[in-house]
């Protein structure tokens, strides 16, 4: 399977891609533009793409790589953040 994930470099997105690759599954990472990607060990063989959902490019760019499955974590933690 291959799996998306937004938000990839967040504390649930790193317990889930972790989790996908040990099941065998082929995952695109996102993780926010203007940050390195990860180099955690669990993240072995993902394929890392920097994502801002702000600009359509980003999007873009990302939606090119195919994917059966697209998991959305990316968002602001925060929710007085958010409601901003």
């Amino acid at each position: 399977m291959n799996v998306l994930v937004t938000g990839a470099d967040g504390f649930v997105g790193r317990v889930l891609v972790g989790r996908l690759r040990g099941a065998g599954h082929a995952v695109t990472a996102c993780f926010r533009a203007g940050a390195e990607a990860p180099a955690w060990p669990e993240a072995d063989g993902v394929r890392w793409l920097p994502l801002e959902l702000t600009d359509a490019a980003s999007v873009a760019a990302v939606a090119d790589h195919p994917s059966e499955h697209v998991v959305h974590l990316a968002g602001l933690s925060s929710g007085a953040a958010a409601r901003r």
